[in-house]
C-alpha cells in the first residue's frame, strides 16, 4: 500500500492568528481613570494652598510683611500716606538695608500694562 498525503500549501492570509491578543485597552482605562481622579481632586480645591497673611502688621499708614528670602529675611512695608513700596532686606541677621523703593502709582501702571488692560483714567 502507498501512503500518499496531500502536501498543498494554504496560503498564509487564511492561517487564523493564534497568539493571545495583546490588551492594549486596560492601560487605556488606567490612564482615563487617573485623569478622570486628578480632575475631580482638582475641581473640587482639595490641592489649593491658601496665602495666609500671618506675617503681616498695620500701625497707622504703614503695612509691614516678613518673607523667607533664602539667606536674608525681606521686610515689605507700604507707607499708604507717601503711596511708597519700600523692600529692606536683612543681612545675615545683623543689617537692615533698603533693597527697593517703588512709588504705589507706578507699579500699579506697569503692572496694568503688562496685564493688557486698558489705563485707568
Amino acid at each position: 500500500m502507498t501512503d500518499q498525503t496531500n502536501h498543498t500549501e494554504i496560503p498564509a492570509a487564511a492561517v487564523s492568528d493564534r497568539r493571545p491578543a495583546a490588551h492594549h485597552g486596560g492601560w487605556l482605562w488606567v490612564s482615563a481613570g487617573v485623569l478622570a481622579a486628578l480632575t475631580i481632586v482638582q475641581g473640587a480645591g482639595l490641592l489649593d494652598r491658601p496665602a495666609y497673611a500671618e506675617m503681616t502688621s498695620r500701625a497707622g499708614s504703614y503695612v509691614a510683611m516678613t518673607t523667607d528670602g533664602g539667606s536674608d529675611e525681606i521686610l515689605v512695608v507700604i507707607d499708604d500716606r507717601n503711596e511708597y513700596l519700600l523692600v529692606y532686606r536683612n543681612e545675615n541677621r545683623q543689617r537692615l538695608s533698603l533693597a527697593a523703593r517703588e512709588p504705589l502709582p507706578d507699579l500699579f501702571t506697569r503692572a496694568r500694562a503688562r496685564s493688557g488692560l486698558p489705563a485707568r483714567p
